[in-house]
């Protein structure tokens, strides 16, 4: 099974650092190593800051989309 956090935050955090980002959010990520560390589970986290790219900790694939206020009006697809 894939899971899949969906975390969007209007306006967009000023993180250019992924890693700083996830230092941030530690608090809130904790369940996402929990379903990760039952290997059973595939667990993705995308996240909009000022950064693109895929990072992957603890089994946790945090991807990092960039996206700015009219692609969060009107998604019209996912790369």
């Amino acid at each position: 099974m894939t899971i899949v956090n969906v975390s969007y935050n209007v306006p967009r955090p000023k993180f250019l650092d992924p890693a700083m980002w996830l230092k941030k959010i530690q608090h809130s990520t904790g369940i996402l190593k929990s379903m990760a560390k039952e290997n059973k589970h595939k667990v993705i986290a995308l996240y909009n800051i000022f950064f693109n790219g895929i990072i992957t900790q603890n089994g946790v694939e945090y991807h990092f989309l960039n996206l700015h206020y009219l692609q969060l009006l009107l998604p019209c697809e996912l790369q």
